[in-house]
């Protein structure tokens, strides 16, 4: 288990950020428009790793709500963002939610 010292979500970089994100944007991206869900966590477009510096990009963020967040983080294991602007991931996995769930959010 990772100590608190080397979790990038424990620091206070992101903790400020994702405070700062969630009160400027806070309902749940996914569950929008059909359904108002207050937004709890953040959740990266592209997925970040070590290699590509994504973990503080503020384009790179949406709220939702933790049902969307955990969710989509199980499902995009098998998604694909080569190539993909922030804005294109974004609508991409909006599409892939309303394609497995319906738009209406409910799952």
């Amino acid at each position: 288990m990772k100590s608190s010292l080397s979790n990038p979500y424990n620091n206070r970089q992101w903790r400020k950020l994702r405070l700062s994100h969630l009160q400027s944007n806070p309902l749940c991206y996914y569950c929008l428009p059909n359904k108002i869900t207050e937004a709890t966590q953040v959740d990266h477009c592209i997925p970040w790793t070590d290699e590509n510096d994504l973990m503080y990009e503020e384009d790179n963020l949406l709220s939702t709500c933790a049902r969307c967040h955990q969710w989509i983080t199980g499902k995009q294991r098998g998604m694909d963002f080569k190539g993909m602007s922030f804005d294109e991931a974004k609508v991409y996995k909006k599409t892939f939610i309303w394609q497995e769930v319906g738009e209406d959010g409910y799952y």
